[in-house]
């Protein structure tokens, strides 16, 4: 069947009839793909973009493809975004019954019209309100002398209008028509219905659409007409209600592999398309708009195929012409050898040929002369002259037919013809030949080491060839954009949603827009730092290690990438995050007040990693359901990580971990530096109750920190804990009990463990100085000290206290008294392993409403579910059975990408972001366990989104297994 590439009447009355839904859209931007195709982008009342595609002389149609778009803009395409950006459009409408659609933007005497004309070799044309042409694709003469031109009038009152066509009218058609037509070929001219339409009318009518016109009966002409009545009673009722869109294909087994061979769309099934297999769609757009993508996305692959044809053609051919040259040396050298061997073996005839020619010239003959008397000798057979084929006086050489005197027989002999210079001897006529073949034999070993290197340098020219005139293979959907791929992002190993800011003005947008309550808002205090928000609709605990992710992700896109500097991070609670500034100060754009404490995460390294995840089709999310969850311990808590958070602020208890507390200023120092990192405790973050674990910003974790150090800092963040909370004195008690027995175990439990351990490297030097610096301190000045700086425990009284209020609290009857007012609210703390109710600290901003959350309220429940199911759908290890959609680059975190199957780890490094990014991609595809279709949607990916989200100059690190 013979493809289909152009609207006819009947397409252009269905596609504009559907198009009526876009009337109203305003024009947002115009861009071009060639010089007869232009994408028209709208924006619809309802907040829906839609792209409309225009060809001079093919088509028109709404569509969802990524076209390949031109680098720069044409000179029509600047035209056109001059007179129209902007505008909306007023109406679309089919201009008579002509292949013309006439388009109108904006109102009154700013109107300005595209007539898009789709006959013929087709034009668009930009006309003012008065169709006075603006601008036009194609300035050309009508048959009839009308100048389509700018300046010119666009001749709408020429518009062929509906036709209607009697018995009488049919039957002088054909009477006047050639007899060499076919009938629907005489007939189509006259009738406004397309071929595809007319065909059907004549089968119906039991007419061959390729009958040759003859005499037909009455009867055939009755059926005829009635039938193309039919067809145009088809063509009204479509002009009112629409269509649905089907596309005609046949099948063909190409490799025991069927491939549908699409060869035409139509809005309705007709009967010539009874013997093939269709697809339908739910509207002739639609059809239309599949149709194209696939057919040019085989003319841009037929395209591709050539070029790359052509250009590895020059590498072949730079190939040959190296094969060949060195077939000629080494042929060359051959022949010079024989031709040396052969004048060595006759050297006496050589040199009595030449004594007699150089004698002759000596006597003073003429050239004929001389050419006379070498004839004259061969007649009368002289040995010598007989072997003369030709003398070349002009050049100072003669040619002589030499052969092998040493040859069995006289049929093996095989003659030569060997030029010589008559200057030279026989043997120095040998020697040059001889020259020659050493030259040639030099030449060619050249070649030979300089082949590889031009093979190489042609391959790589043809490669960059191929790199400046590659397209998009593929014309593919176009995916949907997800709401936070403007901004950073990436979802944590444990299934949280994290967005960042990229600049000042997203940094705003996503603490007024996207911040709602139960969020958290992470940052660190370096410059250029990201706002991080973690999306936490559930309201639940978010765990550590998401916390540790959203952290680094906030140090990694700030100056400490570049500066190769380690910062810590913090976070607070979404109410803690503020627009007010105090009074008589104000704040910037992207800058917030946080009010209240700041919980600091410890610090990491700069380690991201680079992956993709897979969009898969909601049949294929049922695999990936628990890929990314929270990883519990077997008591059902959340898993131990290697980092913890601690407050800034002094308004809050402080509690440390058992093992890490000292009482003793004397203490080996082993005691605060074998694990440094559990000074820290890991606790549950509470959405709406402030964290009560270490401040990590007022505790050391350096090696050489001197224990009593640490004991002086614990106390002055524990010491104020308790002035602000509204308890009574028993209940105080309680609570100081309970950490000044935590100390005091942690003390008895650690001294074993601290005289057993060795010295670490540098610290009995270290802990030399400190015997220095304190040799002169007695221990009543010790003591003394250590009780100023509250270092030296809780003495006996106080011991006895808490172990009091411990056996009240202990009684099934006892129940602490509490303040009860409207700002007093209970939250768990973190106590060794049980949770214990504290009251919260009176006008504490936890309890304090922020500015904007009036403006953050929204319906979780819906949130939650929307945003997770989303997440589910995103996977990095897709399944064998999965239906993939398209794949999505991702930076995050290495450890929220550890079970991905592409990934490849990033450091800060010196190589640019866009070849890092390609090189990644290379890797991936390359890989043995990349399928045909995971292969397909990351080539279709754009460079430019691939490397979008890293942080700066990268250095890639392969993982081990990748590299085996």
């Amino acid at each position: 069947m013979k493809l289909k590439l152009t609207f006819n009447s009947l397409d252009c009355r269905a596609i504009v009839i559907e198009l009526q839904k876009i009337q109203g859209a305003r024009i947002n931007q115009i861009y071009d793909i060639d010089n007869k195709t232009y994408l028209l982008k709208l924006n619809k009342t309802n907040s829906e973009k839609v792209v409309l595609l225009i060809e001079s002389g093919i088509r028109i149609h709404l569509t969802k493809c990524d076209w390949p778009k031109s680098s720069a803009p044409s000179g029509f395409t600047m035209k056109l975004r001059k007179h129209i950006s902007n505008k909306r459009m007023t109406y679309i409408r089919q201009l008579g019954t002509d292949r013309i659609i006439d388009m109108q933007f904006g109102t009154g005497e700013v109107a300005f019209h595209i007539i898009l004309e789709l006959y013929s070799r087709g034009n668009i044309i930009l006309t003012d309100y008065l169709f006075k042409i603006v601008s036009l694709l194609r300035p050309f003469v009508d048959g009839d002398s009308h100048n389509y031109a700018v300046q010119e009038t666009y001749p709408i009152n020429r518009i062929k209008d509906k036709t209607v066509m009697s018995a009488i009218n049919i039957q002088q058609i054909i009477s006047s028509s050639k007899r060499s037509m076919t009938i629907a070929k005489a007939l189509l001219p006259h009738f406004d219905f397309g071929s595809s339409l007319m065909e059907h009318a004549l089968i119906k009518a039991n007419f061959d659409p390729e009958t040759k016109m003859k005499y037909f009966s009455d009867e055939a002409y009755k059926n005829l007409v009635k039938e193309l009545m039919v067809a145009g009673e088809l063509m009204m009722e479509l002009s009112n209600r629409g269509s649905k869109g089907y596309v005609i294909y046949e099948t063909e087994i190409i490799n025991d592999n069927e491939s549908h061979h699409m060869f035409e769309f139509s809005p309705c099934l007709f009967i010539q398309h009874e013997k093939f297999k269709n697809k339908c769609f739910d509207s002739f757009n639609e059809a239309v708009d599949e149709y194209f993508s696939k057919v040019e996305s085989q003319k841009i692959e037929l395209k591709i195929f050539e070029q790359e044809k052509e250009a590895m053609k020059k590498v072949n051919k730079i190939r040959e012409d190296q094969s060949s040259r060195l077939e000629e040396l080494s042929s060359k050298q051959q022949h010079n050898k024989k031709k040396a061997e052969l004048i060595m073996t006759n050297a006496n005839v050589v040199n009595q040929a030449i004594n007699i020619l150089r004698s002759a010239i000596a006597s003073q003959m003429t050239w004929r002369s001389i050419k006379d008397l070498v004839a004259e000798a061969t007649r009368c057979n002289d040995s010598v002259a007989s072997l003369i084929s030709s003398i070349k006086l002009e050049i100072n050489q003669i040619s002589m037919r030499l052969s092998d005197p040493f040859a069995e027989s006289n049929l093996d002999q095989e003659f030569t013809e060997v030029d010589l210079d008559l200057s030279l001897s026989a043997y120095a006529n040998a020697k040059r030949y001889y020259d020659d073949k050493k030259h040639a034999a030099l030449k060619e070993k050249k070649t030979l080491e300089s082949q590889k290197k031009a093979l190489k340098s042609a391959e790589n020219k043809a490669r960059e060839t191929l790199k400046t005139i590659k397209t998009q293979v593929t014309i593919s959907k176009t995916r949907k954009i997800f709401w936070f791929e403007k901004f950073y992002w990436f979802i944590s190993s444990e299934n949280y949603l994290i967005i960042g800011g990229r600049d000042q003005k997203q940094n705003e947008i996503i603490v007024k827009r996207y911040m709602k309550a139960g969020d958290l808002y992470v940052h660190a205090d370096v410059q250029g730092a990201s706002s991080i928000i973690i999306k936490n609709p559930s309201g639940k605990p978010v765990p550590p290690r998401t916390l540790d992710e959203a952290g680094l992700m906030a140090v990694c896109f700030s100056n400490a990438w570049s500066s190769k500097i380690l910062f810590n991070a913090w976070w607070v609670y979404h109410n803690q995050v503020s627009k007010t500034a105090p009074s008589g100060e104000y704040l910037v754009t992207g800058s917030f007040m946080i009010r209240g404490q700041k919980n600091y995460l410890l610090p990491q390294h700069l380690q991201l990693g680079f992956s993709f995840l897979f969009k898969v089709d909601e049949s294929s999310v049922h695999r990936h359901l628990n890929e990314r969850k929270i990883k519990m311990s077997e008591d059902n808590s959340l898993e131990p990580n290697d980092t913890n958070i601690a407050p800034e602020e002094d308004d809050s208890v402080s509690i440390v971990d058992d093992d890490e507390l000292v009482s003793d200023a004397s203490s080996k120092p082993s005691a605060t530096t074998q694990d440094s990192e559990s000074l820290f405790i890991e606790s549950q973050i509470l959405p709406e109750s402030p964290s009560l674990i270490t401040n990590m910003d007022k505790l050391s974790l350096s090696q050489e920190c001197n224990p009593m150090d640490i004991n002086e800092e614990q106390e002055e963040v524990a010491g104020p804990s308790f002035m602000d909370y509204d308890i009574d004195s028993d209940d105080e008690h309680n609570l100081s009990k309970k950490i000044v027995s935590t100390n005091s175990e942690s003390s008895q439990k650690s001294e074993p463990h601290l005289k057993d351990s060795k010295y670490k490297r540098g610290q009995k030097s270290r802990q030399k100085k400190i015997k220095e610096k304190y040799k002169d301190q007695d221990e009543e000045e010790k003591q003394l000290r250590m009780s100023i700086l509250k270092s030296a425990g809780t003495s006996k009284v106080a011991e006895k206290k808490n172990r009091r209020n411990q056996n009240k609290k202990n009684d099934k009857n006892y129940s602490p008294k509490v303040e009860k007012n409207e700002n007093s609210k209970a939250f768990p703390t973190l106590q060794g392993n049980s949770i214990e109710p504290i009251v919260i600290i009176k006008n504490s901003p936890m309890n304090e409403k922020s500015d904007d959350e009036d403006e953050r309220k929204y319906d979780e429940t819906a949130v939650e579910s929307n945003e997770l199911d989303m997440l589910h759908s995103l996977t990095g290890i897709p399944h064998e059975d999965d239906e993939i959609l398209f794949a999505l680059p991702i930076v995050a975190p290495y450890t929220s990408i550890l079970n991905n199957k592409y990934k490849v780890k990033m450091i800060p490094g010196m190589t640019k972001r866009g070849k890092a990014g390609r090189a990644a991609l290379d890797m991936f595809l390359r890989s043995k366990d990349c399928t045909p279709r995971e292969r397909d949607v990351m080539k279709s990916v754009n460079d430019q989104l691939i490397s979008r989200n890293f942080p700066g100059k990268v250095k890639i690190l392969i993982p081990q297994s990748k590299k085996k």
